[in-house]
């Protein structure tokens, strides 16, 4: 079977759909609980504010400035001078390949790139979605005070390091994001094609259904696919490993949909992380600089 491949029609009977995933896939993987969620995507978490794309947030605040068009409260270019601060970014930044075009292949070619399996990208879109689930949750424009509570708050950290525990965990017991979890994570693949088949197939199925009740929600599904991705690899790394397996994918989405149905309000800034960073330092003013005027930097 492992080279055997489920051709799925997204555009045929929606209940087809689950009955030949569940059927192909059966022996490898159990999505009975989610799938029979698909009908009413609400229960999972999912809203049309969240993911249609008239609503949806295309790109995180600490990626920059550039092309930028929110709506923002008049204080939020302020979060800016604090970019530097966000710990787990920083890291990443500094490891994973950024899969940018230009002078950055440069940079890629010493971080592994080609051979590498996961990116910066792939892991931005963590605080995409957690911008997207913050701004849908409170009824005034999103200024500094929120970003920082949704940059600062450790939300980012629980989930790449305790998944689908991210809510049971205290602060003190969150570790300092360290360059060897991207090390190893930029290089975790698949134990073999079924396993990849089984996510994008899913992805597919999941969207098919978005699109049949929000109507048209692409770019959330864009979103989705990258955050899915970093949880999975992020399972695979913190049980030691470096090739995924079906519990790593089941894991992934448990957490997934458990932020869906969270209200990220309640996390706010963590002082102690917040104060660990000198923000009148150089390399602090320097990234400040970089991405107020459209310049992705760490």
């Amino acid at each position: 079977m492992s080279n055997e491949k489920l051709d799925l029609n997204i555009s045929g009977n929606l209940e087809e759909l689950i009955s030949r995933f569940s059927e192909f896939y059966s022996d490898f993987i159990d999505f009975n609980e989610v799938i029979s969620s698909l009908n009413h995507p609400q229960e999972l978490g999912y809203t049309y504010e969240l993911v249609n794309n008239s609503t949806v947030i295309l790109d995180p605040l600490i990626n920059g400035l550039s092309g930028f068009n929110r709506d923002y409260a008049d204080d939020y270019k302020d979060f800016l001078k604090y970019a530097y601060g966000v710990r787990l970014r920083r890291v990443a930044y500094k490891i994973l390949p950024t899969n940018l075009v230009g002078t950055d292949i440069l940079v890629d070619l010493t971080r592994g790139w080609p051979s590498t399996t996961f990116s910066y990208q792939n892991f931005m879109e963590t605080y995409t979605l957690l911008e997207n689930l913050y701004d849908k949750k409170v009824n005034h424009k999103i200024g500094c005070e929120d970003l920082l509570n949704i940059y600062f708050s450790g939300l980012d950290e629980r989930l790449l390091y305790f998944l689908d525990e991210f809510n049971l965990v205290k602060d003190d017991d969150v570790p300092e994001p360290t360059k060897e979890f991207f090390k190893a994570m930029k290089y975790v693949k698949y134990q073999d094609n079924i396993l990849k088949n089984i996510f994008f197939d899913f992805e597919k199925i999941i969207g098919a259904f978005l699109t049949n009740t929000f109507g048209k929600c692409d770019n959330f599904l864009h979103i989705e696919k990258n955050v899915i991705q970093t949880l999975i690899f992020s399972s695979t790394v913190t049980d030691g490993r470096n090739e995924i397996i079906a519990e790593d994918i089941i894991k992934a989405y448990n957490a997934y949909f458990k932020l869906l149905q969270t209200d990220v309000t309640q996390y706010s800034i963590r002082k102690d992380v917040f104060e660990s960073t000198n923000y009148n330092s150089l390399k602090s003013r320097f990234v400040q600089f970089s991405l107020r005027i459209g310049i992705l930097y760490g």
